[in-house]
């Protein structure tokens, strides 16, 4: 399995994915930047809210990326063949994959992370706001909680590549996965608001919304930035159990991924 995953990390890095990071780190100084312009009174936290934001999109164009072209392209253009020839198990060739993957994901969400603690540092031009942001120990586990979410949609990608004969379907549908994920529970909170717009179809839909909860975890718990931003931390219920399901999640995907892997026949 190291070997595998020595082999992703390197395949990952030679595909100018560093390069691709530090340009992106820049777009992402720029909008934070300007977007800190349109609050005269909290230009840092709209700077780091935009930033966030933007490194939980960013991780997830990423590791689509990687997925896509290190198991992905290698399954269609048969590629495969050559690691699949070693005396070694099937699943460990996934799991190095995915581990790789990981890693590079926590890279990408590190470097990122400086970029926006920079320009959100240089952001407020000497104006103090009336609340300050609580970096520390919040930033850090806001950013642990965006690479457990990369790890669970990492997770169900794999586990389409390895039953899918198409580079572009894990990629699509991982795309897709990640959205339902974390809206889910914005679209659950919309529904039963009695007073809101979604009270009249509400009876319609929160039977679909339920269906999909047994299926698709609720990665919006995992968006915690509500601590580093304004000091408010989840209950401890939901900041132990949030992240715990979601890594459990994660397991049975791989473990999904790996038994589909080991009975698959190329052709």
């Amino acid at each position: 399995m190291f070997q595998h995953f020595l082999a992703t990390w390197r395949a990952g890095w030679r595909s100018h994915a560093f390069r691709a990071i530090l340009i992106i780190a820049g777009l992402l100084i720029m909008l934070a930047w300007l977007s800190s312009s349109f609050s005269g009174r909290h230009p840092q936290t709209v700077a780091l809210d935009v930033g966030i934001s933007g490194i939980r999109f960013i991780t997830i164009l990423l590791l689509l990326f990687w997925t896509q072209e290190l198991l992905g392209k290698e399954i269609d253009r048969r590629t495969i063949f050559i690691a699949l020839s070693y005396p070694t198990e099937r699943s460990s060739y996934l799991l190095g994959r995915y581990l790789g993957i990981v890693a590079m994901t926590i890279v990408a969400v590190a470097t990122l992370a400086i970029a926006v603690y920079f320009v959100v540092a240089v952001s407020s031009g000497g104006y103090r706001q009336a609340f300050a942001l609580h970096f520390g120990a919040a930033y850090l586990l806001t950013l642990l909680y965006i690479v457990i979410d990369a790890m669970v949609i990492a997770a169900f990608t794999l586990m389409l590549s390895s039953l899918a004969t198409t580079a572009l379907l894990p990629l699509a549908c991982g795309a897709a996965f990640a959205i339902v994920a974390r809206s889910y529970s914005q679209v659950l909170a919309f529904l039963l608001d009695k007073h809101g717009e979604g009270a009249d179809i509400a009876h319609i839909y929160i039977p679909i919304v339920d269906l999909i909860s047994w299926i698709i975890p609720d990665l919006g718990q995992l968006d915690i930035r509500n601590t580093v931003l304004y000091g408010q931390y989840p209950s401890s219920e939901a900041l132990l159990w949030s992240p715990l399901a979601a890594l459990a999640y994660a397991g049975v995907m791989l473990a999904l991924a790996c038994t589909i892997f080991k009975r698959r026949e190329f052709n």
